[in-house]
């Protein structure tokens, strides 16, 4: 990806779904830092620590799955847009539950991507993200 880098041929590097440990062999071993990574972020899993150290290393995370990994169950917890808070907080905003998860995100300026989402949600995400903003106490409710 260096050469392809060099060459022109593309603007940006990144990696997907790599640990930490193979973030640091990487970045032992370029001479192009990542500009990106995508890690699996939503609601349910912040990976506080590992955006944080990616943060100060100058690279960007990319959240897949920001509306929850479809083929993971997290114990007892319902599906993200089953959520009660995030089924509440939308019901309050008139908004898709979808719309929701992206917007928490975006509150915390992580770039999604929309990886797993049906293009009808997507609609709504589009026509719903502008329309709103969420409070201080949604936030509140979306961080626990």
């Amino acid at each position: 990806m260096e050469t392809q880098f060099y060459a022109g041929r593309t603007r940006f590097i990144g990696l997907c779904h790599f640990n930490m440990d193979q973030v640091s062999r990487i970045l032992e071993g370029c001479n192009v830092k990542p500009h990106f990574i995508q890690l699996d972020v939503n609601a349910y899993s912040m990976r506080h620590s590992e955006r944080y150290s990616l943060v100060k290393l100058g690279i960007n995370v990319i959240a897949t799955y920001s509306l929850g990994n479809p083929d993971l169950q997290i114990d007892h917890k319902a599906r993200l847009r089953n959520n009660a808070s995030v089924r509440n907080i939308a019901r309050q905003h008139g908004v898709n539950a979808a719309s929701v998860l992206i917007k928490f995100l975006l509150y915390h300026n992580i770039i999604t991507l929309l990886k797993g989402v049906s293009m009808t949600d997507v609609g709504h995400i589009c026509t719903d993200l502008p329309r709103f903003t969420l409070t201080d106490e949604n936030i509140y409710s979306l961080n626990r």
